[in-house]
């Protein structure tokens, strides 16, 4: 969505902090106006007055005044044209002019009614008042004859040349004012374009939305996440990683130094990046991922990504259950595909007993071999396995079938899962062996015995059998040719982690192969 400019961050800051610099500048402003206003005021007052008291005590001065006349009034003027002052007045106790910028006015009385503290008290001091010439601000001093009054002296300049000396004054203090702001606004655009680089470009709200998503995500995953900074410090743990530590009795800090005395090196990841490796903490063995946050190539952290090795390994087993289930189905798919053909085909040349008698042979077949597994076979790994193999015996043209007399698995195989591939690789060889030697009636049996002290599995086919003396286990050992021979082998590895005994021997029923496994009830 496309947003105004003054809803936008940067917006926002160029508009509020351009906005307080303006205010700043203007408070400054008025705070000068007021300070230059007075100052020049003072000054101006001060200037008169030191100027009417010198005056006083010049000798002519008091000459003049004492003889009350203005033989004195061209050298006054050249005094005030020098001192740029807008009038000096001299007059006598009586307040009449003796000298005056307009020689109008000289023998006139002064205008202003402030000069009396100057002749009757004898102060020298600074008024303001509204003259002749206008509003003025003037300074008196008394004119003495030996210890008497006679006069006084006036000295005055107009408020409205003071006021042209501020605004002169404040127009160079506008300018400095003027360039403060605009290199406020121009610091404003750079560091609002310095916020924009370092938030990636992010409105506050798509920041606040980015940090919400975060915690519903990483809250939602089943694997711990624990970031640190460039110490080790923890900066961010979602609810998996607490529930685990918890578990265990650790704090996260804890947890995060002992990783850390792993895999860091003065605080420093070894490598530049650690993946799916087993690490045991406490009693708990996990897996652990550990990445670098970088920016702008920089260094600033590490996530630690980490869960139980235990929660992998049952997810591998339930996903190996749905390979061995989509095999099954595939091959059964593939083989009623085939049966439903030949039943297509029958019925097209109207052989229609011999298709009724097909369906009814392949569903007295199913349902009794579904009937066993059912009725007597409760693991579910053994149960899959026998389904899948009777799929593909039917497949290679041979009949694998369940010895009905079987006491069969009244109970689960503990790590059956396991236990399951090297039983699928013998059964492999019994439907090989009997296909082998007989093209369209190979026969495999199995026999599955389970008692109090040991699992029976008995597999017998009707192949060529193994000949006296032969060693079947070894590696590479095959009677079916070349860079064979490898998954009995690997049977026996396995069937030793469960200490089983393994006979190989004539089956008298089918005259084949007979391979006869015992493992220890309770034992791997």
């Amino acid at each position: 969505m496309k947003l105004n400019f003054l809803n936008t961050i940067r917006g926002k800051l160029v508009f509020f902090i351009s906005f307080l610099v303006l205010f700043q500048l203007l408070v400054s402003f008025a705070t000068f106006y007021i300070f230059l206003t007075q100052f020049v005021e003072l000054n101006s007052g001060q200037k008169a007055l030191n100027l009417a008291v010198s005056l006083s005590k010049v000798g002519d001065v008091i000459s003049s005044v004492k003889n009350s006349n203005s033989d004195i009034q061209n050298v006054i003027e050249n005094i005030r044209v020098k001192t740029d002052a807008a009038f000096i007045v001299i007059a006598n106790k009586d307040g009449i002019r003796l000298t005056h910028p307009n020689t109008e006015m000289i023998g006139q009385k002064f205008v202003g009614g402030d000069y009396y503290r100057a002749v009757e008290k004898g102060e020298s001091y600074v008024s303001s008042s509204v003259g002749t010439l206008g509003p003025s601000i003037r300074a008196f001093a008394p004119i003495y004859d030996d210890k008497n009054i006679i006069g006084f002296v006036s000295v005055g300049y107009l408020k409205e040349t003071i006021f042209n000396i501020i605004i002169n004054y404040l127009l160079i203090g506008l300018f400095f004012v003027c360039m403060m702001f605009f290199a406020g606004l121009v610091a404003v655009v750079l560091i609002s374009n310095h916020i924009k680089k370092i938030t990636l470009d992010l409105e506050p709200r798509d920041i606040a939305n980015l940090y919400l998503e975060r915690e519903i995500v990483f809250d939602s995953l089943r694997e711990g996440i624990i970031a640190v900074d460039n110490n080790l410090n923890i900066s961010f743990l979602n609810q998996a990683a607490k529930k685990v530590l918890n578990d265990l009795s650790f704090s996260a800090q804890e947890f995060v130094d002992n990783v850390a005395k792993k895999y860091f090196i003065e605080d420093k990841l070894i490598g530049d990046f650690i993946k799916d490796t087993e690490y045991s903490v406490s009693d708990g063995i996990f897996l652990f991922n550990i990445s670098k946050l970088e920016y702008n190539g920089i260094n600033t952290g590490f996530v630690i990504s980490f869960r139980k090795k235990d929660e992998l390994d049952t997810l591998k087993k339930e996903l190996l259950d749905l390979k061995k289930l989509s095999e099954i189905l595939r091959i059964q798919s593939h083989e009623y595909s085939n049966k439903l053909h030949i039943i297509g085909g029958l019925i097209q040349l109207n052989e229609y007993e011999e298709a009724a008698n097909l369906i009814i042979k392949e569903s007295k077949l199913f349902h009794s071999f579904l009937g066993f597994i059912e009725a007597k076979i409760k693991d579910k790994y053994i149960a899959a396995l026998l389904i899948s193999k009777q799929s593909k015996a039917g497949e290679n043209n041979c009949n694998l079938i369940l010895n009905e007399e079987s006491i069969g698995l009244q109970s689960s195989i503990d790590n059956s899962d396991v236990l399951v591939t090297a039983l699928g690789n013998i059964v492999d060889n019994a439907i090989e062996a009997a296909c082998m030697n007989n093209k369209f009636n190979g026969i495999v049996e199995i026999t599955i015995n389970q008692t109090e002290r040991y699992i029976e599995f008995i597999v017998e086919d009707n192949g060529p059998g193994i000949p006296d003396g032969v060693a079947i286990f070894e590696k590479g050992f095959s009677t079916k040719g070349k860079n064979r021979g490898y998954g009995v082998a690997i049977a026996k590895s396995i069937l030793d982690r469960f200490n089983a005994d393994i006979d190989i021997s004539t089956s008298i029923k089918y005259n084949g192969a007979k391979v006869s496994i015992n493992i220890p009830s309770g034992k791997k």
